[in-house]
């Protein structure tokens, strides 16, 4: 079955509306390098993952920057997965996998550069495989990169196609999805997780629950 991860969240009541209704990751923007408008302090998101109690293994920071900040992050607010999505390096994996037990979800880049500076090739295979045996258990393809990342839009089936097929980690497809296509995505690409922000927003960090409920129904 695939699973639903609601990202950008930034209100408790938000944040218990996913848990209650059984959206399966629940991710918090933590001090993000660029300027985005779901960032919170670490303070927040930490009141914000304990509110969510026996479900705060469920909880996702997605995070910009090296190890370090990274590993002070996790150590912060205590989550259960980590996303990296900015230009974290197959030594910065290395590192926060030898370091905690948390699960990572690693960002596969858009682009032919970043995929070279961030695991030494552009090929999009090896990439995904790179970033996997040095630590990554989630691989997401997302439509947003750094340098985007305000924006909303079509997800790379290409290139979704070519990381799902690559190693036997589980994939994550987000960008452009919403209540409207989540079926659309599901039986085109066979993702294990779908990622959803603006696409079950009424603005940025206010849920539409009842679009989430939708895709959860749709999901299940």
């Amino acid at each position: 079955m695939t699973k639903l991860k609601i990202c950008g969240l930034m209100n408790e009541e938000d944040a218990l509306f996913c848990k209650d209704t059984g959206v399966d990751i629940i991710g918090f923007v933590t001090e993000y390098p660029l300027d985005v408008p779901w960032n919170l302090s670490r303070e927040m998101v930490k009141n914000l993952i304990d509110s969510l109690e026996d479900a705060r293994g469920k909880s996702c920071i997605v995070v910009g920057g090296d190890a370090d900040h990274a590993l002070e992050l996790i150590q912060y607010t205590k989550p259960g997965f980590v996303q990296l999505h900015y230009q974290e390096t197959l030594d910065d994996i290395r590192d926060i996998a030898a370091r905690t037990d948390v699960k990572i979800i690693k960002t596969v880049p858009l682009d032919a550069e970043n995929r070279e500076r961030q695991s030494g090739t552009a090929d999009i295979g090896e990439c995904a495989r790179r970033f996997a045996k040095a630590g990554a258990d989630i691989l997401l393809v997302d439509a947003r990169g750094p340098e985007n990342v305000t924006k909303s839009g079509a997800l790379d089936v290409e290139l979704f196609g070519e990381v799902k097929n690559a190693t036997n980690r589980l994939t994550m497809a987000a960008g452009g999805i919403d209540s409207s296509n989540i079926l659309d995505y599901l039986n085109s690409l066979h993702p294990d997780i779908i990622d959803i922000m603006t696409g079950v927003e009424d603005r940025p960090g206010a849920k539409n629950h009842p679009q989430i409920t939708d895709c959860i129904s749709k999901l299940r």
